[in-house]
């Protein structure tokens, strides 16, 4: 057994459980999924193509997982398929030593004594009027997703109901 951290969206409040002590990977993958789309139902429509990645906490390896998914009648239907290797094989280090950034830039911004690296006094009230709000409502997430890492011509980012998300995505720079 393992303990495996999404990361990748990074989420932050809304009671959204984003930490798995699982087997493996695509368990955790398959948790966090289950939970956003069927037990919560925090997720409405269907994400055709939308792409995650896990944290193995003791390692710190990351795996990536591509989630389709279909809703059928009441009922979603969704596949999960590893594409860590395809993930690895088409990214630049570059690009990985960007995104591992973009993370530790998020969890020191939402930690519990933040430090907001920004030179933008409007973006350091920004993310601290979000800061306030994951805290307080239960209703609202930080929703950060940094897609570039999958090197895919595109993302469907999933359709929420329940919650009230920022949603921000992080571009290549």
């Amino acid at each position: 057994m393992g303990i495996y951290k999404l990361i990748n969206p990074y989420i932050v409040g809304g009671n959204i459980k984003t930490s798995f002590k699982t087997k493996s990977p695509v368990s955790s993958a398959h948790k966090f999924w289950k939970n956003m789309s069927q037990k919560k139902k925090f997720i409405f429509g269907e994400v055709l193509n939308f792409f995650i990645t896990i944290q193995c906490e003791e390692t710190g390896e990351l795996f990536h997982f591509k989630i389709s998914e279909i809703n059928n009648k009441n009922e979603v239907e969704f596949e999960i398929s590893d594409v860590t290797d395809e993930t690895k094989k088409n990214i630049s280090e570059r690009d990985v030593e960007s995104f591992k950034s973009e993370i530790k830039n998020l969890d020191t911004a939402f930690s519990d004594n933040p430090k907001i690296k920004t030179n933008s006094n409007l973006e350091k009230k920004h993310i601290k009027i979000i800061q306030n709000n994951t805290k307080k409502d239960k209703l609202s997430i930080y929703f950060g997703y940094i897609p570039y890492i999958y090197n895919s011509n595109s993302v469907f980012v999933p359709c929420f109901r329940n919650i009230v998300p920022y949603i921000q995505i992080f571009i290549k720079k």
